[in-house]
């Protein structure tokens, strides 16, 4: 008996052993979440360098989540994409402290300067030599504290017998905590606030929710959004309708023209 017992107990001793050395499911998991996170990195990587061989700017590829390279890739090859169109615009902005006065907008930054804006009108030229689609991205920056932070609006405007909104936009904003000095993002959106005929808006909140309000700075953000031609467009092509932009803050309006590439 007392044989059978001990034989017992060593089974289980082994067992435990066994089983011990056994990753656990929670370890199989993380490896197994880990590998897929690494090969959906270098298949992101793969497409961003095709987009920049196209003539995509690399500016504007490195901040682009995963579903808008996935998304542009897949725009290019589907329209044959050759080359791309760039066209870039900066303005700094200073918005007036009394509200008779005038707001400000420079191509260089003063030291008045309180908003950074930039811009890029992308247009795609297949190898027929047409125009199968034009995106813009913005990114913006406060640079000073703005002295009202209730919501700012971005609106973007085109002109309807050129170019239709494809209902295709991701957006961002993020503020510097100043505990860690890193960027904090938040507020993501993949639709438009405000939408109409040659026109979208969405708003910005230019404090994170989850940050003290004092201890965040330099609110900010960024957005992209697609659009095909409403009628047939050869490359190159000349056109006195630009892309407006227009910020609007404490009901005041930055308003700005980023020309449409079309060469």
């Amino acid at each position: 008996m007392k044989k059978m017992i001990a034989a017992a107990l060593t089974v289980l001793l082994l067992y435990g052993l066994y089983r011990f050395s056994l990753p656990s499911l929670t370890e199989e998991q993380a490896g197994f979440t880990e590998k897929i996170g690494q090969e959906e990195k270098e298949k992101k990587d793969d497409r961003t360098a095709a987009l920049q061989e196209k003539g995509f700017p690399q500016s504007v590829a490195e901040r682009l989540d995963e579903d808008t390279v996935n998304q542009i890739y897949e725009k290019m090859e589907t329209d044959q994409t050759e080359s791309m169109a760039v066209c870039r615009g900066s303005y700094f902005v200073e918005f007036p402290s009394a509200f008779t006065g005038t707001v400000q907008i420079e191509e260089t930054k003063t030291p008045s300067s309180q908003l950074e804006i930039s811009a890029d009108a992308l247009s795609y030229i297949s190898s027929a030599g047409e125009i199968t689609g034009c995106d813009v991205s913005i990114v913006y920056e406060w640079l000073s504290k703005p002295g009202n932070q209730n919501e700012d609006m971005m609106t973007i405007g085109w002109e309807p017998g050129l170019l239709t909104y494809s209902g295709y936009m991701r957006s961002s904003q993020k503020v510097e905590n100043l505990n860690s000095g890193k960027e904090v993002y938040y507020g993501f959106s993949s639709e438009a606030s405000l939408a109409g005929t040659g026109k979208i808006g969405w708003y910005i909140n230019l404090q994170s929710p989850d940050i003290t309000p004092k201890m965040q700075d330099h609110p900010g953000g960024s957005a992209y959004i697609s659009f095909i031609p409403a009628k047939p467009l050869e490359a190159p092509f000349e056109s006195k309708a630009n892309i407006q932009l227009v910020y609007s803050h404490s009901g005041r309006e930055a308003v700005m023209a980023l020309p449409l590439a079309g060469e």
